[in-house]
């Protein structure tokens, strides 16, 4: 057996009928991990959203448009827009100063 392959019974498992543990074999092994990183992903996704909601929002202004919004500290445009105009401006400000 090479050492990347897997044996054919790894463990018993409580995924089944009734509760009852099923041997892991290689037809359910990829079906339980996929359930367990399901349930992995769940977690962390709470987790995120729980950290998120304890950040401070600010009102702020954007400096493009001069409407206001909310955002955390770090955040200064209010659109993906404004945000992308203000990146142009500053490379053409950059340009300038080159020429």
């Amino acid at each position: 057996m090479s050492s990347g392959a897997r044996p054919k019974a790894l463990e018993w498992s409580p995924i089944g009928s009734g509760g009852a543990g099923v041997p892991l074999t290689s037809g359910n092994y990829f079906a339980a991990q996929a359930v367990l990183l399901r349930e992995m992903e769940d977690e962390r996704s709470a987790a995120a959203r729980r950290l998120a909601s304890l950040r401070r929002v600010y009102t702020k202004t954007c400096p493009i448009c001069g409407s206001e919004f909310e955002g955390i500290a770090k955040r200064m445009y209010d659109t993906h827009a404004c945000q992308v105009k203000a990146y142009r401006q500053r490379r053409k400000q950059r340009e300038a100063a080159v020429n």
